[in-house]
């Protein structure tokens, strides 16, 4: 029932020490640039205080071997856009999901598969998919994001405003 599940997100934010009046947008798993982590924080930047971006997970494994930094980089640039947790263990993946109103995969190309995607439908946290993953996976139009920053901030708006849109989301990717 909604009321069960309002009381999860309301322990959920509480335990995460996330905001109760902001959209909380979340993107998961290890990162890296296929993933297209750029076009979320350029979105959150442009959204605005009313939206707080999640950046869930710590640097993609290959990316860390080469010494390459891009997480520390992305932090750098964003740090006052987005909140960087790092590597989330097991036991708060769930959390994570259950605190975020939306799930977003500005994926620039969809790939053999998502764990992070899989994690999210598993959780019912309705997700935000690119136009690309969006017709792999079968996912329609009311759950597809943009990949233009100024219309995601838009779009994450839009959400933060209108709950039975994040509604009609989760109906569209669960």
């Amino acid at each position: 029932p909604p009321e069960a599940r309002e009381r999860r997100v309301a322990a959920a934010r509480r335990a995460l020490e996330l905001p109760d009046d902001r959209l909380v947008a979340l993107c998961f798993g290890f990162v890296a640039p296929y993933k297209g982590p750029e076009v979320a924080l350029d979105a959150a930047a442009l959204a605005g205080p009313e939206v707080l971006l999640v950046i869930a997970g710590g640097e993609h494994p290959r990316l860390a071997a080469q010494g390459d930094g891009y997480l520390n980089e992305l932090r750098g640039r964003y740090e006052g856009h987005a909140r960087f947790t790092g590597f989330v263990p097991d036991a708060d993946v769930a959390a994570w999901f259950q605190a975020a109103d939306v799930a977003v995969f500005p994926y620039p190309e969809p790939h053999a598969s998502s764990g992070a995607f899989a994690l999210a439908l598993a959780h019912g946290t309705p997700a935000l998919v690119s136009p690309r993953l969006a017709d792999a996976c079968g996912v329609g139009t009311d759950a597809s994001c943009p990949l233009d920053p100024v219309e995601l901030a838009e779009r994450l708006r839009a959400l933060g405003a209108d709950s039975q849109q994040r509604d009609r989301m989760r109906t569209a990717t669960t």
